[in-house]
């Protein structure tokens, strides 16, 4: 009789199996990422921002000044009520540096103020919860903008962002930055019946152009600046103290940096250069921060600054120029600084005249985990303040500090320090009689 084999019913897995176990194992990956960026994605979705722009604009619709507006909107979705910070955003009539304006492809360049600003309630935009707020925003005064194609989008950092309850910047040390990026917005600038020659196509810093070509240029050597607007004669009198210890500090400074390179007293804190592995950069960093000093000291010596004070509306701000002109604007904060000392007047004027006369920036630091104060976000921030410039001298770029303002601002600022250090009797107004132009 013939022996029936047994089949073998042992489960053994096969393809299906491996590729059910391979199904398994991702989804549980993907579920765990999922917990992981929910809350970041929450987090990002704070505040919603975008544009709202005409497909449309033709230079026809102007009678004279063209005036290219778009609406820039930001929402708060949270159900508490926030306090945004308008500096450098579409929200500050002055300064809109962070916007991204590119026709035919080709980002085009920011022509607006570079403002230093002060800390003030009037600062900030109350944005109810749940509610959006909106502002027009006129290209045309930041952007030469003639007929083309154009792509615009926010690619910036809202600097500081608080409840409503809670105090201003200048009442607290740490500023609660976001970083808010918006979708492009797409729209054409026409000029259908041929009429762009007779229209004023100016932007703002083309006006502060003008107007500064109108003044004497062949004066003496170090002319004296011209003051004006609704200032008192203490104010004047002030402004030019603070003129001239500028230009001898400038000249204290260059003659340290010729002798001394990065080893010019606080140039290591502000400008960086410690580092070996980034020698090269160091050594370029170190020729541009000479080549600034030098540009600024030098065209104060041949061209007439203009001072002009400003009235009250700008309470909150220091100071702003324009890029390429020899006039700055004093505010309000300008008229409470000392004349020298942090945030003086001495380094307002080196701040600004950073922008007129050598076309620096305002440069972003990224605040890493490890290095933030309690209470201080991390993230990008504008390198405004002492700490913010030392941090930027940590970077592995250290040329980015040889670009940013306020890194002047202080390095010319902390000159006081030096003198009084280098005077027995700490004494700077007795070193600075001893220094010549």
């Amino acid at each position: 009789m013939k022996k029936t084999q047994k089949m073998d019913t042992t489960k053994r897995p096969g393809t299906q199996g491996l590729l059910w176990g391979l199904f398994v194992k991702i989804n549980l990956f993907i579920a765990l990422l999922l917990l992981i960026l929910i809350p970041i994605q929450v987090q990002a979705q704070v505040l919603t921002a975008y544009f709202q722009a005409n497909k449309q604009y033709d230079l026809s619709d102007y009678t004279e000044q063209v005036n290219i507006i778009v609406t820039f909107k930001l929402k708060n979705n949270t159900k508490t009520d926030l306090k945004v910070l308008r500096w450098d955003t579409p929200f500050d009539t002055f300064c809109c540096g962070n916007l991204i304006l590119k026709k035919n492809g080709k980002r085009l360049l920011y022509d607006g103020a570079f403002v230093k600003s002060g800390d003030n309630e009037k600062d900030y935009v109350l944005i109810p919860a749940g509610k959006t707020f909106a502002k027009k925003v006129k290209l045309s005064n930041f952007y030469f903008t003639d007929p083309g194609k154009y792509e615009l989008s926010y690619d910036g950092v809202l600097l500081d962002i608080v409840k409503a309850n809670e105090p201003q910047i200048g009442k607290r040390k740490n500023f609660n930055s976001v970083k808010i990026e918006t979708k492009p917005v797409f729209f054409e600038i026409t000029d259908v019946n041929k009429v762009m020659k007779t229209k004023k196509l100016t932007t703002l810093g083309m006006v502060a152009r003008k107007s500064s070509k109108t003044q004497n240029q062949t004066l003496k050597d170090f002319p004296e600046p011209i003051i004006l607007g609704n200032a008192t004669e203490k104010e004047k009198q002030d402004t030019k103290e603070a003129h001239y210890t500028l230009i001898k500090y400038l000249k204290y400074r260059i003659d340290e940096l010729n002798k001394y390179g990065k080893k010019t007293s606080y140039y290591a804190m502000l400008f960086g250069g410690d580092e070996q592995r980034y020698e090269y950069e160091n050594s370029l960093c170190l020729q541009k921060v000479k080549k600034t000093i030098n540009v600024i000291y030098s065209k104060l010596k041949k061209e007439q600054i203009i001072y002009y004070f400003t009235k009250d509306l700008n309470e909150n701000k220091f100071a702003y120029t324009y890029k390429k002109t020899t006039r700055v604007y004093l505010c309000n904060q300008f008229r409470k600084a000392s004349i020298v000392g942090t945030d003086s007047k001495t380094g307002t004027l080196m701040h600004e005249l950073t922008h007129a006369l050598a076309s620096l920036n305002d440069e972003k630091v990224y605040v890493f985990e490890e290095e933030a104060r309690k209470g201080e976000n991390t993230g990008f921030q504008t390198a405004y303040g002492v700490e913010n410039c030392k941090r930027l001298a940590t970077r592995p770029a250290p040329i980015q500090t040889a670009l940013n303002s306020d890194s002047y601002q202080y390095f010319i600022e902390f000159t006081t320090n030096t003198l009084k250090n280098n005077d027995p009797r700490k004494n700077y107004k007795n070193a600075l009689k001893q220094l010549t132009l």
